[in-house]
């Protein structure tokens, strides 16, 4: 019997969604968020940011106490009281190897270990991501870079495309004990197997009591595609991967022309309603 059920959970990317290049947040997309906000909607982050960047952006959008996912789906984190509800790790050999071969291959290597960011080098692709992701790194040669007194949560690996392609390739035989995935066309990032967004979004749902057909999720890069999948209604974004459009239910607009703000406003709005087969 069909029943109609509105949005109560909406969880939207960040870089690509809610911030154009630049890290700029137009006006039009907070009021839109505002409005989800305001008609009852819960609405939270899902970035492939640390949780130390992305409460920032939580403060700044004065978003909803409660979960933000984080590190792609790695960890979860309650704000504001800043706990996490969990966090995975990456084995030690396979992060190990994948390490080596990136920095091997002369590659800006970051590995996030417990809540400090560590480097392979200082450059201006570093002091960039610093400043965008308001955190600090520590720079550790390649033979330190993998002393850690913990298995990271993830490696993030910058480079121009087509070398990172070729890095992917390589890195291919530890596709079944980590998760290779792109969320820039120049970040390619190693994630525990078994983390996304998607498996964090449905965790949220789950201990908030919120229906998956009542979740909306907008995203844009290959990495938001699980959680576009998964959600009740996926939106990618008018420039997103082809993974992500793929995944989508609906396309909306590109970044630069607010498709966030216009997205809200079509699908998740109340008004809107979506139609669930029980």
């Amino acid at each position: 019997m069909d029943s109609p059920l509105t949005i109560r959970l909406l969880a939207v990317d960040l870089d690509g969604t809610v911030m154009a290049p630049g890290d700029r947040i137009s006006p039009a997309v907070r009021r839109a968020l505002a409005a989800a906000r305001a008609a009852g909607i819960h609405v939270m982050l899902a970035t492939g940011r640390t949780g130390q960047s992305a409460a920032v952006y939580w403060r700044e959008l004065d978003l909803d106490p409660g979960p933000t996912i984080c590190f792609n789906g790695a960890g979860v984190l309650e704000l504001p009281a800043g706990s996490w509800w969990f966090q995975k790790t990456l084995p030690d050999g396979p992060a190990r190897a994948v390490v080596e071969a990136a920095t091997g291959r002369g590659f800006l290597t970051q590995v996030y270990v417990g809540d400090e960011l560590w480097v392979s080098r200082e450059d201006p692709r570093v002091r960039r991501y610093v400043e965008s992701n308001h955190i600090p790194a520590w720079v550790r040669p390649p033979a330190e870079l993998t002393r850690w007194p913990s298995p990271p949560i993830k490696i993030l690996i910058q480079g121009e495309p087509p070398a990172l392609a070729d890095l992917r390739a390589a890195l291919a035989p530890w596709s079944d004990v980590v998760r290779i995935v792109s969320s820039q066309r120049d970040y390619l990032e190693i994630l525990p197997l078994g983390a996304g967004k998607g498996h964090a979004l449905a965790e949220v749902a789950g201990r908030l009591a919120v229906p998956r057909a009542a979740v909306a999720a907008v995203g844009d890069g290959e990495n938001d595609a699980d959680m576009l999948r998964w959600a009740g209604l996926g939106i990618a974004m008018g420039q997103a991967h082809p993974a992500a459009r793929a995944a989508a239910d609906v396309v909306a607009p590109p970044v630069e022309e607010d498709g966030l703000a216009q997205a809200i406003y079509a699908y998740v709005l109340p008004g809107r309603n979506l139609v669930t087969t029980s």
